[in-house]
């Protein structure tokens, strides 16, 4: 298949490293710094599964992309402005299907709102990567993994063959069942991690400390009383799986949105948390530990700049 990548960084380009390793037609969509980048030096991986530098194909405006099966939104949730939204539904209205690999649950909305159902593909990506200062991407740990799946629940073509390529390219993929649930999933990994941020400590120093480990199973089944009004069966056992999986991160590691907040840079704060307070007020809901690391993390991001 043929498939445009919006986004080159730690998620998009790692992936479509993967893809073009596997013998797909990847495009990458991208700002004209990063693309002189891709073609002056090409897209660059350091991973434990294998180093790769590829020679790869790149464009700014989606016009110049020829022929497209799958559009994959891999960028940055503040990113996702009107003008990204245009380029999605213009790949939309020549038949593409679209995949968002975007933090969250709230982009899915969107995408909803200017797009049938039956286009969309929804997706998470597991990956503990990092986009170095020179535009290299370095997998820093994690299985890398995808995980497919459609609104309606049926196993598309389009689903069938991304996963036949991801697997030959040595990524897990999983082909989900129930998708909203599965997106749920990744975004209590996703808010989990973001709890480095407000105890100002690596993932191992919140699993140490006994108070702090139980703040996060608590915190867990707050954001889990969100899904369920929100109609998405995020049950105990998925919440445990989440847990599990945060816990058995590398002990040093750091959600990208606490490196974010240490080094200055802007965040998805309002995208990630900034959506759960607002569902939760929608639904009349009282989450303390969620109310009171929302207002930690506003501190320390206005404290940064």
């Amino acid at each position: 298949m043929k498939y445009c990548i919006i986004g080159a960084g730690s998620v998009g380009g790692y992936f479509g490293a993967r893809l073009q390793q596997a013998g797909e037609s990847v495009t990458f969509l991208v700002r004209q710094g990063r693309k002189d980048q891709l073609l002056k030096e090409g897209l660059n991986v350091r991973s434990y599964l294998g180093d790769l530098s590829l020679k790869v194909e790149a464009e700014t405006d989606e016009k110049s992309v020829k022929d497209c099966d799958v559009v994959i939104l891999a960028i940055r949730n503040y990113h996702f402005d009107e003008s990204t939204l245009s380029k999605v539904v213009y790949f939309a209205s020549k038949g593409s299907k679209v995949i968002s690999f975007l933090n969250g649950v709230e982009h899915m909305e969107r995408l909803r709102s200017v797009i049938n159902d039956n286009q969309i593909i929804g997706g998470s990506a597991f990956i503990d990567s990092r986009l170095s200062a020179n535009g290299e991407i370095v997998h820093r740990g994690q299985e890398p993994t995808i995980i497919l799946g459609s609104l309606k629940g049926n196993i598309t073509s389009e689903i069938k063959k991304m996963s036949s390529a991801l697997e030959k390219a040595g990524v897990k993929c999983i082909i989900a069942e129930d998708l909203m649930k599965s997106l749920w999933r990744k975004y209590l990994f996703v808010m989990m991690g973001t709890l480095t941020g407000v105890a100002n400590s690596s993932i191992g120093g919140i699993v140490s400390n006994s108070w702090l480990n139980n703040t996060l199973e608590r915190f867990a089944h707050e954001l889990k009383s969100v899904a369920e009004r929100e109609k998405v069966k995020l049950d105990d056992a998925s919440v445990n799986e989440m847990l599990l999986e945060i816990r058995g991160m590398r002990k040093e590691w750091k959600s990208l949105l606490t490196e974010d907040l240490e080094s200055g840079k802007r965040t998805e704060l309002d995208s990630l948390w900034g959506y759960l307070i607002r569902k939760a007020e929608k639904h009349k809901l009282n989450l303390p530990i969620s109310e009171m690391s929302y207002g930690i993390l506003k501190l320390r991001e206005s404290a940064d700049r």
